[in-house]
């Protein structure tokens, strides 16, 4: 998963990686639960990630969609009983300092939502 939402962040040209915008979304969702399921809500985190979307722009508006998804899963997980999250982060293969960089960019990504 970390590898697909990476893809659609690099085709939209976001600033942010797939950990760092895991951890907006969460720690977006850890802070402001009342609002998850408003559609609203929404828009403060995707407008970090995707800026201002032109009317038309195909691509961000897949990406956007991608992105929504993503928040559904957390969502979902913070929800469930036990309240298990997985961390969207490169998988084992990767080497560890790229795991490493990636926990600290969804950690900038966490206690910027947090702020």
């Amino acid at each position: 998963m970390y590898q697909a939402i990476q893809t659609t962040l690099q085709r939209i040209e976001a600033q942010q990686n797939a950990a760092e915008v895991h951890g907006i979304i969460c720690g977006y969702l850890c802070v402001r639960p009342a609002n998850a399921n408003s559609a609203n809500s929404d828009q403060s985190w995707l407008h970090v990630v995707l800026g201002d979307i032109e009317a038309g722009n195909i691509v961000a508006e897949q990406g956007k969609s991608v992105l929504i998804k993503l928040k559904t899963w957390v969502l979902d997980q913070l929800n469930s009983a036990d309240m298990q999250i997985d961390l969207l982060l490169p998988t084992d293969q990767e080497s560890l300092a790229t795991r490493v960089i990636a926990l600290t960019e969804w950690c900038d990504g966490f206690c910027w939502a947090s702020v």
